[in-house]
């Protein structure tokens, strides 16, 4: 009976053996499926929905109306610049300092791939969301966090409504993209670490890093991760293996002599080819930021409130990851210009301070005493890992440098992984005590997410339902307003566009891109020497955009200013000089001080670039019908824009005309 006992001991030992064995050595089994799968699963069924949306903001100007990125005839010219470049635009005067060329690439080819829709676009964020929920989830395993709570940690990450502006808005897939391939280059480091076909691994790091680097420079924060993650110590969990980690010290012999060489050598090529083609491609301005007035020209402030709104912004990011309502694509009042709020600003700032140093001293701990991870302490593997993912990440969106735009949902999307991470670590060992604790905790957090993000997905259909939803939110914003007013002049909606331009000029009048556009509505309703004045101030100021210098054109030429607009139209042209509104507009200068080649050259070109524009023909009619008194040409023209637009509003007059030439003078 003995004898038995202990043979039945034996074989239990070995079956428990070799599954802990397996787990260590062998790919996804068993538990691990349900892993990878349920929350990306999840990720990926909550925002399907949203393939079916628009090109909205920044897709419209860098994608769909951006020449350059439809073929791969284009592309060499785009990977010679920075990323958004447009040709002749001087409106983004921004965009030309970032330096992101697997977006660029991406871009081009999706265009191809679908035609020109959007539906491609949007697929590729919501799987790249999926992808990164499965990549978290391996990353918290292998730190050692408990299966139950890798799960809690890949649904949170999954379905938190805050993650919709980098999943829903085509743009948002730089931050997507740079978190993908930031997770996956440390996944891969900490399997590198676990052996034994190390330089396969040590290579396919380095790719992952160079491609994270290509997405967005938020991606630093990965290279400054990589010494943190060969630091500590690794708790070896792996999916389908026993919740009873092995421990990994921290100065183990992978990370000694040849063997950390062999690593360090892949990542260092990867990184040092990023450098070299961003300084080629971006020279001075390789280094990033705009200096102090940032961008679109907007005065950051000095060093103190550039500090103050670093501050304001953690809170306010903090505040986003616990509740986050309302959804908008640009920065509350508080944190748009200076000055800042200074209490706010000041607790904000002491908080991260606190949080660093807390964090550091940890890490020194974890690194000199090799401990094993204990629970509930932030010395384990996970919580010192996920601290320092989450306050390594918020670095490049706290405005040290006034870079970019100073406030962003989609830029927390990985920092958010590592406070997660940091989360498992702390409560990982208490929910796998009590799986039960799991659910409770996702039916409180993770359901009201849910929800609120169904709530938040129509917002992003279109321009017009998305700056709606933004006016609702922050009736204050200037920025909102002029979007939306400018979407509704777009759709022929003139009266309720200038209702809200009006209200946005009168919010901030010294925001240069909302004057512009309330100028313009001012112009196409009938208020020409209002709009003009609008304008011509902007113009003194010394802004000379493309989009400005349009509409001043067409301002002075109501007003019968033709030298002038001919002027502020050829500036536009010189910027743009393939665009067919302004082609049109400077023809149509032309024409009235008297130059029909021009004119006729003009309007031939604009026609060549977009044949679809109905007064190209009217206007190539008239010169002909009524300046030249050509009629064979003449008709020529009318007949062409009977036979493209037969019902339009002007065609039974265009019938009349031909029937009816004018007597010979």
């Amino acid at each position: 009976m003995a004898r038995r006992s202990s043979a039945r001991h034996a074989d239990r030992a070995s079956r428990t053996r070799g599954t802990s064995t397996a787990g260590r050595r062998g790919g996804p089994i068993g538990e691990s499926r349900l892993l990878l799968l349920l929350p990306a699963l999840l990720a990926f069924l909550c925002y399907l929905p949203t393939v079916g949306d628009q090109f909205i903001g920044d897709d419209v100007t860098f994608i769909s109306l951006n020449p350059v990125a439809h073929d791969l005839g284009g592309l060499g010219q785009s990977l010679d610049r920075g990323y958004g470049w447009v040709p002749g635009s001087g409106d983004r005067i921004d965009a030309y300092r970032y330096f992101r060329p697997l977006i660029v690439v991406d871009n081009t080819l999706q265009w191809m791939l679908s035609g020109g829709s959007p539906w491609l676009f949007h697929l590729t964020n919501v799987i790249s969301h999926a992808l990164s929920v499965v990549l978290l989830i391996w990353l918290a395993r292998r730190l050692g966090i408990s299966a139950v709570a890798a799960a809690w940690i890949g649904t949170i990450f999954a379905v938190h409504p805050m993650q919709s502006e980098a999943v829903c808005w085509i743009s948002g897939r730089c931050d997507l993209s740079a978190t993908l391939f930031g997770l996956l280059c440390l996944v891969l480091v900490v399997e590198w670490r676990r052996g034994p076909h190390r330089k396969p691994l040590a290579w396919a790091a380095a790719g992952a890093l160079f491609l994270a680097l290509a997405s967005k420079e938020s991606a630093f924060s990965i290279v400054a991760m990589l010494p943190v993650v060969l630091l500590l110590p690794t708790a070896d969990r792996a999916f389908g293996s026993s919740d009873t980690p092995r421990v990994t010290g921290g100065a183990d012999g992978a990370r000694t002599g040849s063997r950390l060489g062999a690593l360090l050598l892949p990542l260092g090529v990867a990184f040092a080819v990023y450098l070299v083609w961003r300084l080629v491609v971006l020279g001075s301005g390789a280094a990033g930021g705009l200096g102090r007035s940032g961008m679109f020209g907007l005065d950051r402030g000095d060093l103190g409130q550039r500090l103050l709104l670093s501050g304001n912004l953690l809170l306010l990011y903090l505040k986003l990851m616990i509740l986050p309502w309302p959804l908008s694509l640009g920065p509350p009042s508080s944190v748009d210009k200076p000055p800042y709020p200074a209490l706010t600003g000041l607790l904000g700032l002491l908080l991260l301070l606190a949080a660093g140093a807390f964090w550091l001293n940890a890490l020194r701990r974890s690194v000199r005493r090799e401990p094993v991870p204990a629970r509930g302490r932030f010395g384990t593997p996970a919580a010192l890992a996920g601290g320092g993912l989450f306050l390594i990440g918020l670095l490049p969106t706290m405005q040290w440098i006034p870079a970019g735009e100073p406030y962003g949902e989609r830029f927390l999307y990985l920092p958010f992984a590592g406070l997660l991470l940091l989360i498992g670590g702390l409560i990982g060992d208490w929910l796998a005590r009590r799986p039960m604790r799991a659910w409770a905790t996702l039916a409180v957090a993770g359901i009201p997410f849910l929800v609120l993000l169904q709530t938040h997905l129509p917002a992003w259909r279109n321009e017009l339902t998305f700056f709606e939803y933004t006016v609702r939110a922050r009736p204050e914003s200037a920025a909102a307003r002029a979007n939306l007013g400018r979407v509704l002049m777009e759709r022929g909606r003139l009266a309720e566009a200038e209702a809200q331009l009006a209200k946005a000029y009168a919010i901030d009048a010294e925001d240069w891109r909302v004057a512009g556009q309330y100028g313009a509505i001012l112009i196409n309703a009938g208020r020409v020497d209002d709009g003009a004045a609008i304008l011509e101030r902007l113009y003194t100021a010394g802004l000379r955009g493309k989009t400005l210098l349009l509409d001043l054109g067409i301002g002075r030429l109501r007003q019968n200013r033709y030298p002038e607009a001919a002027d502020a139209l050829t500036q536009a042209q010189r910027l743009a000089p393939n665009d067919p509104g302004v082609l049109d507009a400077l023809a149509m200068a032309e024409r009235k001080l008297g130059r029909y080649d021009e004119a006729d050259r003009l309007w031939r070109r604009a026609l060549e670039i977009d044949p679809n524009r109905q007064g190209c023909y009217r206007n190539l009619f008239g010169l002909h019908y009524y300046d030249r008194r050509d009629l064979a040409t003449a008709r020529q023209w009318g007949e062409l824009f009977l036979a493209r637009f037969p019902n339009s509003t002007g065609a039974q007059e265009m019938r009349w005309l031909m029937e009816n030439p004018p007597p010979a003078p």
